[in-house]
């Protein structure tokens, strides 16, 4: 969605709305919009590079790029340095050890 937003003298801006599956993704800029009484042309450019421009009257006044001014994307995990992989023989071998003693002991008592 996208267009001007005119409600009283308090809301005086452009909305810019992202959708992706199906949540809307509203700009973190304000964007102010024209308030005279006369009619203007807003227009939203969206560029495959994911920035966008919006521009009114072909006048641009607002850019950048769609991962920084929309939150459209997941925040960023960052890797914990204390965090390692468990090896397969780190976990198991203790564990076969310890069932390959209890079966011996089990057998012997047999």
């Amino acid at each position: 969605m996208f267009g001007p937003d005119i409600c009283g003298y308090a809301t005086k801006k452009v909305h810019a709305i992202l959708t992706k599956n199906g949540k809307n993704h509203l700009i973190k800029k304000e964007v102010p919009c024209e308030t005279d009484q006369l009619t203007h042309v807003y227009t939203q450019i969206i560029r495959p590079d994911a920035t966008y421009s919006i521009l009114i009257d072909n006048d641009e006044k607002q850019s950048g790029s769609i991962y920084d001014d929309w939150d459209i994307l997941p925040p960023k995990k960052i890797k914990d340095p204390e965090a390692k992989k468990v090896m397969f023989r780190q976990f198991f071998l203790p564990l076969l050890n310890t069932v390959k003693s209890w079966l011996s002991s089990f057998h012997r008592g047999a």
